[in-house]
């Protein structure tokens, strides 16, 4: 295992962010209806072309806004291997601590690939670290990232989660949709599946 700190996710924040569908719809919706909202207002005021050299640059400028603001908000996920350690941003935690996982995968989870899958890792009440692993055709993580991040669930306490009113298990995939053994997540990222292949998902 290598020594340090060592970044395990994406390393564009293009690839790291998690970004909700929804999220997507309405930032899509605002970026093109707002900015020609004003112009048509400032229209009336100052004219086309004076709108225009007005709300670009401030359109470029929310851009940047959200690229910082994605930026500081999805870190790369750090493993210590030496300590058994796991970082985002500033928190910190042991691989033992690190006690779910859960598969994201848009459309949401089914039986078969989708076209964007994410897997996040977390302890309880505390760190949680997110590793987009597919878009589309195309797998984000190269081979030594992926198999750093197999190491990191190996040495945690990963399991799916119990349910009081479901002692034996029997509803665990209806009770925690997503929710993955240690073996799963492990296949999951070693594996990364295709669009139509069956995701790692028991019951």
């Amino acid at each position: 295992m290598p020594g340090g700190w060592v970044q395990l996710g994406a390393a564009t924040v293009r690839d790291r962010a998690y970004v909700s569908p929804t999220a997507v719809v309405v930032i899509a919706v605002l970026g093109h209806v707002v900015p020609g909202f004003v112009v048509r207002r400032l229209d009336d005021v100052v004219g086309t072309g004076q709108a225009l050299l007005i709300v670009l640059p401030v359109f470029l400028g929310v851009l940047v806004l959200v690229y910082v603001v994605l930026a500081r908000s999805n870190p790369a996920p750090e493993a210590h291997f030496e300590r058994g350690e796991l970082r985002v941003g500033a928190v910190v935690t042991t691989f033992d601590r690190l006690t779910s996982a859960t598969l994201y995968a848009e459309p949401p989870v089914q039986k078969q690939g989708r076209s964007r899958i994410t897997l996040a890792i977390a302890e309880p009440h505390g760190l949680t670290a997110y590793f987009p692993l597919r878009r589309r055709d195309r797998v984000l993580l190269d081979e030594r990232r992926r198999e750093l991040i197999a190491e990191v669930i190996r040495r945690s306490a990963i399991d799916v989660p119990d349910s009081p009113y479901d002692p034996r298990r029997r509803f665990t995939r209806a009770n925690f949709p997503g929710a993955l053994t240690k073996d799963e997540a492990i296949e999951l990222v070693r594996n990364v599946p295709t669009p139509g292949d069956a995701l790692p998902l028991s019951g």
